[in-house]
């Protein structure tokens, strides 16, 4: 149940993010927005790339699967948010 409510949670921010930047290129005044509604777009589906490795070591730290413990740099998780939310 719990692993659902994370799918569904990464999945679902990253599918409103993608439909709310179509609407804005939609809506795009001009080339120059549209250009830079393209690159937000972009970005959003790099970090929805990211997103699929992620869930598949969920599924293998629940199942136990070549469990390895590593360290994270909690700053560039940090870096990355700030951009995605800059624009």
């Amino acid at each position: 149940m719990n692993f659902s409510y994370i799918v569904s949670h990464n999945l679902r921010s990253h599918t409103c993010n993608i439909a709310s930047i179509m609407t804005l290129i939609q809506t795009s005044a001009s080339e120059q927005e549209r250009n830079e509604m393209l690159l937000l777009l972009k970005t959003v589906s790099n970090s929805l790339d990211g997103t699929i490795p992620h869930l598949n070591e969920v599924i293998n730290i629940r199942n136990n699967i070549g469990l390895v413990s590593e360290s994270l740099s909690l700053n560039q998780y940090i870096t990355t948010v700030k951009d995605v939310l800059s624009e």
